[in-house]
């Protein structure tokens, strides 16, 4: 015998914790498989008994309806931690991707901290979309739209794990087709120019929109006047940070907005003092 497998009483149960860990002690170094009420938000209370999760059927209770955001996260998840009983496993620190983030080392013609190196590692950047998209439910979205340029790595990633299109809001003289445009406001109080290409959905379709960051407010609000221009709902705002003031307090009042910035360290970006490097 190489694999003992266990599960909770029902389909879409989870297991007591107390039978896993007795389940562990007795299979004796034998590999312990879980299958039945395993969930994104459970599986790392299973996580430092079992070595292997075969059916995620807790992230629904009919086998023919599965609900496939969470099966991503649950897969998510699993991929970037070891189901071992032999370590020890721990909680990952709340957004730990965040000392990830490099310092401006070019002055202020430059944004104040470049997120990028986020996605340069392949669990922070699964862990950044599993945090956003976890504070929305997919049913209520029918379109991620990302704003150019640096949305679109972020936007790409979150409608990839939520099954849905991905709409682009290109920067002035992009795209080479009609558009709507509009002039917006950027990080840097400079006036510019965003476009979207005309008819890009029914009225009536429910956007997520998506930024790596939000600092003034002035480019979502941008974006979101292309999205209802060509009437489109907006399901929701996500973005990495978003900063205080009076702007984006007025889109946290009027959107749902997700972020992934700890509340006792948001002052840290208000004041443009955080370095990434002091969160590890």
């Amino acid at each position: 015998m190489d694999v003992v497998t266990t599960s909770g009483q029902a389909t879409g149960v989870s297991a007591s914790i107390e039978k896993i860990k007795r389940m562990n002690a007795g299979c004796k170094g034998k590999a312990l498989a879980l299958a039945s009420g395993v969930t994104p938000e459970n599986v790392l209370d299973y996580a430092p008994y079992v070595d292997a999760v075969l059916v995620a059927t807790g992230i629904s209770i009919d086998f023919h309806n599965i609900d496939p955001l969470k099966l991503r996260q649950l897969i998510a998840i699993t991929r970037s931690h070891s189901l071992s009983p032999s370590l020890t496993i721990t909680t990952p620190k709340t957004a730990w991707y965040l000392s990830k983030i490099a310092p401006n080392t070019k002055g202020d013609k430059f944004a104040w901290l470049d997120p990028t190196s986020i996605y340069i590692d392949s669990h922070a950047f699964s862990d950044l979309t599993t945090d956003l998209v976890s504070q929305f439910n997919a049913a209520d979205i029918d379109l991620v739209a990302g704003i150019d340029a640096m949305g679109f790595p972020l936007a790409g990633s979150i409608a990839n794990r939520l099954g849905k299109g991905l709409l682009v809001i290109r920067k002035a003289s992009k795209l080479c087709v009609e558009v709507d445009s509009v002039t917006y406001s950027c990080y840097a109080g400079s006036g510019k120019v965003m476009e979207m290409r005309k008819g890009a959905f029914p009225a009536s379709t429910r956007i997520l929109l998506v930024d790596q960051w939000i600092e003034t407010g002035g480019t979502m609000l941008g974006g979101i006047q292309l999205v209802e221009g060509q009437g489109g709902v907006i399901a929701g705002l996500a973005t990495i940070c978003v900063e205080t003031n009076e702007l984006t307090n007025e889109l946290r009042s009027k959107y749902k907005l997700a972020h992934v910035v700890p509340e006792d360290m948001q002052q840290l970006f208000d004041e443009h003092k955080f370095l990434g490097e002091d969160y590890k």
